[in-house]
C-alpha cells in the first residue's frame, strides 16, 4: 500500500488485521510489546500472511491506529453535518471523541502520541509514523469548520485569526478530556453530570470566540 491507501484498505484481512490491533489496545496492551503472533491470532489470521501486507510489526501498528483515527473522524464529520445547530455539533464533537472513539484512557493517550507523533513514542514509531501520508491539517483544520458553522449562526463574529479558533478548541478538548479522563490524584469537589460539563464548555467556547 502506498501514500494513503492504507486508510481506505480493500483487503479483509488488512481491516481484520487492524481491528485486532486495536482489541488488543483497548485491553489494555502496550502498543511496543504486542507481537505480531498476537495480532494475527486476535485477527484469526496466520503470523506469515501478515507480512505479506505488512514490513514490520510497527508499520502494521502505526497503520491500523492512524486508520482508526482517520475513521473516527470521518465519523465525527458525518454526524456533524447532520446536526442541526451549532450547540448540537458540539456536542455530538465531544461525545463521538471522547466517549464513542477514546473511552479508555489508555487507548486516548496513544491516540494522542500519534496525532502529535510524541517524542515519547519509540523511534521506530515514530520513524514509521513519518513514512505514512496522514491528513492531520485536515484534523487540525477541524475546529476551523466548526468556528464558520457558528459564524453564520451569528453566535460569534467572522474573521477571527486561525490562532484563536484553534487556541479556543484546543481548550474544549483538553477541558473535556481531564473531565472524562481525570487523574487518580485529583480532588472532585463538585459532582457535575456531563451534560453540565457540555454546557460549561460549550459557553466558555463561545465566549473565547467572541
Amino acid at each position: 500500500m502506498t501514500d494513503m491507501e492504507y486508510l481506505t484498505p480493500k483487503s479483509p484481512k488488512v481491516i481484520a488485521l487492524y481491528n485486532a490491533v486495536i482489541a488488543l489496545l483497548r485491553e489494555g496492551a502496550d502498543l511496543t510489546r504486542l507481537k505480531v503472533s498476537d495480532i494475527a491470532a486476535e485477527a484469526g489470521i496466520g503470523k506469515g500472511t501478515t507480512y505479506d501486507y505488512f514490513k514490520s510489526r510497527e508499520e502494521l501498528i502505526v497503520k491500523a491506529i492512524l486508520y482508526r483515527i482517520y475513521r473516527d473522524f470521518q465519523e465525527i464529520c458525518r454526524r456533524i453535518e447532520q446536526a442541526e445547530d451549532f450547540r448540537s455539533k458540539i456536542d455530538i464533537f465531544l461525545d463521538l471523541v471522547f466517549e464513542t472513539g477514546c473511552p479508555d484512557k489508555k487507548l486516548f493517550e496513544q491516540y494522542m502520541q500519534f496525532c502529535t507523533n510524541s517524542r515519547s513514542l519509540p523511534l521506530r514509531f515514530r520513524e514509521e509514523l513519518l513514512k505514512c501520508a496522514f491528513p492531520i491539517e485536515e484534523i487540525r483544520d477541524f475546529g476551523k469548520l466548526l468556528y464558520e458553522y457558528a459564524a453564520e449562526e451569528g453566535i460569534v463574529p467572522k474573521g477571527l485569526s486561525l490562532y484563536y479558533i484553534q487556541t479556543a478548541f484546543l481548550n474544549l478538548m483538553l477541558s473535556y478530556a481531564l473531565y472524562c479522563h481525570p487523574h487518580p490524584c485529583a480532588k472532585q469537589e463538585d459532582v457535575l453530570t456531563k451534560e453540565d460539563v457540555k454546557q460549561r464548555l460549550y459557553e466558555n467556547l463561545v465566549y473565547m470566540l467572541r
